[in-house]
Order: structure tokens, then C-alpha cells, then sequence
């Protein structure tokens, strides 16, 4: 979630780790989610 700063720092950090640094991360309103703001991480499984 925007603002939960801890978070998202260690979601950004293994996601890298784990895709080399090749994933794609945007904002965007979460319908289902009450219509709030979440950080989205995209990329491609190993496995």
C-alpha cells in the first residue's frame, strides 16, 4: 500500500533480487480493494 514505506522498500528489493532487476512496478486504483490506491509489481515467474 502507498505509504507503508517498509513494505514496499523490501517487496522492491526481493522482486529485483529474484527477476535481476526485470520487473515493471505502477499505482493504480484497486477496484475490488474499495477502489484504493495499491503499488502493482509485474514480472515473470522462474518457475
Amino acid at each position: 500500500m502507498p505509504g507503508n514505506d517498509g513494505a514496499y522498500q523490501f517487496w522492491r528489493s526481493t522482486i529485483s533480487e529474484y527477476t535481476d532487476n526485470n520487473f515493471n512496478e505502477y499505482t493504480k486504483n484497486v477496484k475490488h480493494l474499495n477502489n484504493s490506491l495499491k503499488n502493482i509489481f509485474c514480472f515473470n515467474s522462474k518457475f
